[in-house]
């Protein structure tokens, strides 16, 4: 057993309880979809390119590095064992670990014994991690612990066999729901198979691919990284906290490990391109292939990387959670003159642009979303209502239609063009929010007797939470509210600013107006404090670039302001 082994997590508890009118298909003139059926579970792939290819590196860390071979033999035992704990297909297994090897190791044992993973990440407070370990019910938590490394010694390292078919679950995944309950995704291994695929062959994905791991196991941008990535016999590398210290620090760590294609959430990529136009960086010559995603790709953060003199590939994407992971593409060859577009579905998804009677519009006419295919999700757990709501039978063919929410056209070019949202539900820093689920946990505190949350801004949206108070908790602060929701919600989900108002304002039939809302805070803003020296400068610049902002002083906070972290998704 190898050294990087040595810490496998493991404190398994039996319960968590324990723990805190024309059809408008949006393609290509020459497209035809994959409708080819998928009969192999992505472990049993992962096996036969083990065959193929045993002494390839599967798996880099500076910590540890694993062939294809190391990486099978490590799961075998570990799905063993957890076979021994009771898991068989459609038991779901937590996992509460930080990026590391152990981690992908551990994924790949579950659905090498059958099991569906649920990822949590481990930035989430105790709350929601409890939220979602009581709504799936899972039979195991993986958390971090020491054992002895002669534990799993005991299990056979040779492949286990059918244990599972492809219409079992191989990973749930929660998001953010509009009721304050997270919701979690049920995704099988068809559509897992089926969106692998067709990202291999969108991509161009092969042996000589090394994938940077950087999104949160819980962010669904991780499949995307780790399994095509595997199945063309490729490398995943897993990403370090420093690396993400300074876009220097990220650009020599690509260049160091060799990296040849990056996965990262558009508002990460918005920030490393204005800082890296300041600094006159460029990327490693290593690097082929760019995907973004996760929210609006503006004009501006184009225009900056077509200044760069070494330019990767880019491809803008997109995909709800319920459609695994990527839905539609699009390469960037020019600077378009508003949003880049999200461009054509990938070989396995069909789209459709309908209006409210479910009829497809004309191009160039704005209409709702809607996503067909394989790779759509069973639906989501223990909520068959807001299931059978979103998943709707298909009026045009066999199969569902996801109904995504998103208003969307096509401008007749067979690239789509997303225009925002039907409901409350946006992106944060890539990350999926409904701000009713916001709204809820604000109402939950104590002292508070109504609340309302919106986004606002440009280029980085924030979250702004208006707030009425219960006539004898006044004394109450929007920073003391702050630091209450951040025992209850991921960073990302809590306000960027919270306004005191004495009542919400209303329609005229009683309804919260939120057009009435003010957008500015009561009280006059303080006077800037500018830059003193030539680095101040040079930073405040990249701030304003950044964050899409001219009102920005150097006693500010940058995350205050609407800023991701140094890893936006950990």
């Amino acid at each position: 057993m190898s050294a990087c082994f040595t810490t496998l997590l493991e404190d398994i508890l039996a319960r968590p309880e324990t723990l805190i009118s024309q059809l408008s298909l949006i393609e290509k003139p020459s497209f035809t979809i994959n409708t080819t059926p998928v009969n192999q579970c992505i472990h049993e792939q992962f096996e036969q390119q083990v065959t193929r290819t045993p002494q390839a590196i599967a798996l880099q860390s500076p910590a540890c590095q694993l062939t294809y071979q190391e990486l099978n033999q490590r799961a075998n035992r570990l799905a063993r064992h957890l076979q021994t704990l009771g898991i068989q297909p459609e038991a779901k297994v937590g996992v509460l670990l930080d990026r590391s090897p152990e981690l992908i190791i551990t994924l790949l044992a579950v659905l090498k014994a059958g099991g569906c993973y649920v990822p949590i990440d481990t930035s989430y407070p105790p709350h929601r991690v409890q939220q979602i370990l009581q709504d799936a019910e899972v039979t195991l938590l993986v958390t971090p612990s020491t054992f002895s490394p002669t534990q799993l010694t005991q299990y056979s390292d040779q492949n286990l066999g059918p244990t599972s078919t492809v219409q079992n679950l191989a990973y749930i995944i929660y998001t953010s729901g509009s009721t304050g309950q997270p919701k979690g995704v049920m995704i099988e291994h068809q559509a897992l198979a089926a969106f692998c695929q067709s990202v291999i062959a969108t991509y161009q994905f092969s042996n000589r691919d090394r994938v940077l791991q950087f999104s949160s196991i819980g962010f669904d941008a991780a499949v995307e990284e780790i399994y095509p990535c595997w199945l063309a016999g490729g490398t995943v590398v897993l990403r370090t906290d420093t690396m993400m210290a300074t876009p220097a620090a990220f650009l020599k760590y690509c260049q160091d490990w060799q990296i040849s294609v990056l996965d990262l959430p558009t508002a990460y990529w918005q920030q490393l391109i204005a800082m890296m136009a300041t600094s006159r960086s460029q990327f490693p010559p290593t690097v082929r292939l760019v995907i973004i995603g996760g929210e609006k790709v503006n004009a501006a953060s184009i225009a900056l990387w077509f200044e760069q003199h070494q330019k990767p590939m880019l491809i803008n994407t997109y995909g709800p959670t319920e459609t695994t992971v990527v839905a539609t593409g699009h390469t960037v060859v020019s600077t378009p003159d508003s949003d880049a577009p999200i461009g054509s579905p990938l070989p396995h998804v069909q789209t459709y642009v309908l209006d409210n009677h479910l009829n497809p519009v004309p191009p160039g006419v704005v209409g709702e979303l809607y996503l067909g295919g394989n790779a759509l999700a069973r639906g989501y757990l223990n909520q068959p209502e807001t299931t059978a709501a979103a998943f709707i039978p298909n009026p045009f063919g066999p199969g569902c239609l996801y109904k995504t929410g998103d208003l969307v056209r096509d401008r007749g070019t067979g690239n789509l063009q997303y225009l925002g949202r039907l409901d409350h539900q946006i992106k944060i820093r890539g990350f999926r929010v409904e701000l009713g689920e916001v709204e809820t946990a604000l109402r939950k505190l104590k002292g508070i007797q109504s609340a309302a949350v919106i986004a606002q801004g440009e280029q980085t949206l924030k979250l702004i939470a208006y707030v009425v108070l219960q006539h004898n908790h006044h004394s109450l602060t929007p920073e003391t509210l702050k630091q209450s929701l951040r025992q209850q919600l991921p960073s990302f989900m809590v306000p960027a600013t919270i306004i005191l108002l004495p009542k919400l304002p209303l329609t005229s039939n009683g309804k919260l107006d939120r057009q009435a809302l003010p957008t500015v805070l009561p009280q006059p803003e303080q006077p800037k404090t500018q830059p003193r020296n030539n680095l101040e400068h040079q930073l405040l610049e990249i701030w304003q670039q950044s964050l899409g902002s001219t009102s920005i002083g150097i006693d500010d906070n940058f995350f205050d302001l609407g800023g991701i972290p140094s890893w936006p998704c950990k």
